[in-house]
Formats: C-alpha cells, structure tokens, sequence
C-alpha cells in the first residue's frame, strides 16, 4: 500500500539509514535541536522523514509501530493534530510570505496543547521570501523550549547563511538501486524488470521511482526521444513544434533535463565503455543506444551534455520561462551536434 508522507514511520521509509541513525540517538538522549535542515534532491523522502520524527516525538502508543491507532497518530495522518503545522508556498510566485511566519510567532510561543512540542514543518523552505526569512531568524534566535522546526529543502544554499547557521542540518542522499528495485517490487508487485528501470531512471529518488514504475514514464520516455529524434531530422525549423510537443505530455523543465541529460550521457558512455550495458541508465535501450551513438563524435556528445547540464542546473529555478529555456538547450545541443 502507497502512502502519503504524514502516513510514514521510520521503518516504512525506504533507505537513509544514516539519517534515521541519528534521529534516534538525538531522541534517545534527549538532545533534539530546536531546529532540523532536511536537505537534498527531489522526492528522496524528507517530507515522509519529518513525519515520521513527528509521530515518534508524539504517539501515544507504540513508538516503532508503523500501524499505531492511538490518538495523536490518528490525528497525524489526517493533519488534525494542533500540535503539528505545515508551512508550504502558497503566496504570489510560489513564495512562503511574512504573513504566514507572524503567524507562526504566535502560534509558536503558545503551551503544546497534546504533547510535549509543537513541530513545525517547512516544505519548499527555500521559498521564503526575503522579508519571511528575516522574521523567521528571529524565531530561530529564541525559540521557546517546546519548539521544533524541521526545514526541508532540495536548494539550502537559497537560504540565508544566518538562518542555516541556526539549524542542524542532515544531508540526504540517493538510494541506490540495489535497495529501491526489490522495494518496488514489494510495494507495487511490478515485474523485476520495470522496476530495474524506474530504479534507474529515478536517479535514487523513491518518489520518482514510484511514479515511473505505477504511470506512463516509459511511454512519455520514447515519446520524447521521438520528438527528439524529429529535432535531428529537420534541425531548426522543427524546434518550436519538438518543443510544444515535449510539454504537452505534462513533463516538468526538470523531468525533461533529467531526461535528456541521462539520454545523451548513455549515448557518451557508448563510447567510451562499448557493451558495459550494465553502466548505462537506459539500459532496456543498450541496443538502441549502441547504434545512436555512432552517429554522433564523442566530442560533440561531450558538447550536448554540458549544454544539458546547464539546462539541468536553470530547471532548479522557480522563476523561469520553461519553454524558452528549453528552446535555447535544443539550439545549444544542435549546434554542438552539428559540429565536426
């Protein structure tokens, strides 16, 4: 069964041992910071952590369970509980406003009403504004003991110096697919070789991995290396067309620069490492693969995937014009394919 991350314990997230590690020698000798920095990629599981930190600092039961019916569970996963608040963007251009954190301030200070804290979960952190960020900092400066803030984030260097200085922060890493492949397979009862490929196209992340494995990713995949291959054929004139195509079929910036990016580093690979099909992230496609990357020098691959990286990097921004981006990646990757 699929869950949401309010859902979560620690024992049914799936890696980040290390993490957990820590948390529980934190609990253990009651020496919890009065604020947490979950920071890493996308869809690595910091929401569904900071749940499951909040159900074991307040459950009423079983702590380990990850089936506790008491009542501050119950209340967890059905975000009733008053001691339990989620801050997340909701203002203009996705920003998390001072409006939103005065009224943290006074929501912060008041008695825990069923436990022993108050937990506060920051998703998005780094779309605090300027002026929300300042006022945050002063909470960070003096929180009142029965406060916790877990701030969760996939850019913390967007953060102010000042209020990272102020948290403890826990680094979170891909899971390797070794451990996501027979995860999936469990949770999904999917074929082994479906979840070999999500594993790998996931790049780690459990979130997307899920999502390939239980939707269209692999049809969305050779509709997109089709449109691509359209590009190579017709050149310029095709661009606008590949372009609106590729966001037609609900592809995020990031989705489609993972995509690319892994696409034209395989096609490198080839190269380099001939029938090492065991290095490749689109290895269902090794023959295919094989044969596209003699089209192309290694030079001119080497060219495409630092346009892509570049690409990859601008669709971490929250502020841009998707389309024209990617309309200024293809252009970058023509020429660098064109080129002798």
């Amino acid at each position: 069964m699929l869950r949401r991350p309010q859902d979560h314990s620690f024992d049914t997230i799936i890696g980040h041992e290390l993490v957990k590690q820590v948390l529980h020698r934190m609990i253990e000798a009651n020496r919890v910071p009065h604020a947490l920095l979950f920071f890493g990629a996308e869809h690595l599981g910091k929401e569904s952590m900071a749940y499951a930190l909040v159900r074991y600092l307040l459950c009423q039961g079983k702590r380990a369970s990850s089936t506790c019916q008491c009542n501050a569970c119950t209340k967890i996963s059905h975000n009733t509980h008053i001691d339990v608040q989620l801050i997340e963007p909701t203002g203009p251009a996705g920003q998390i406003r001072i409006e939103e954190i005065r009224a943290l301030q006074d929501y912060a200070y008041l008695t825990p009403t069923e436990g022993e804290k108050r937990i506060v979960i920051f998703k998005d952190a780094d779309c605090l504004n300027v002026s929300a960020s300042n006022c945050l900092l002063k909470l960070l400066e003096e929180p009142p003991p029965h406060l916790l803030l877990v701030l969760l984030t996939a850019h913390p260097h967007a953060l102010l110096p000042t209020i990272r200085s102020r948290c403890t922060p826990l680094r979170f890493g891909p899971v390797g697919p070794d451990v996501l492949e027979p995860w999936l397979v469990e949770q999904l009862s999917c074929a082994p070789e479906i979840a070999t490929i999500a594993a790998l196209l996931s790049e780690g992340r459990p979130g997307v991995a899920l999502n390939i494995a239980t939707g269209t990713a692999l049809q969305q995949r050779e509709a997109i290396l089709q449109e691509l291959a359209i590009f190579d054929e017709q050149g310029f004139a095709a661009l606008f067309r590949v372009v609106h195509q590729m966001f037609s079929m609900d592809a995020s910036l990031r989705d489609l620069a993972d995509l690319l990016l892994s696409w034209f580093r395989d096609l490198l690979l080839s190269h380099y490492a001939p029938g090492e099909d065991r290095l490749l992230i689109h290895k269902d496609l090794a023959q295919r693969i094989s044969q596209e990357s003699t089209r192309y020098s290694p030079e001119a691959l080497f060219r495409a995937v630092e346009r892509l990286c570049a690409l990859h990097r601008l669709s971490a921004r929250k502020m841009i014009e998707k389309n024209l981006a990617l309309e200024v990646a293809l252009v970058d990757v023509g020429e660098a394919l064109k080129k002798t």
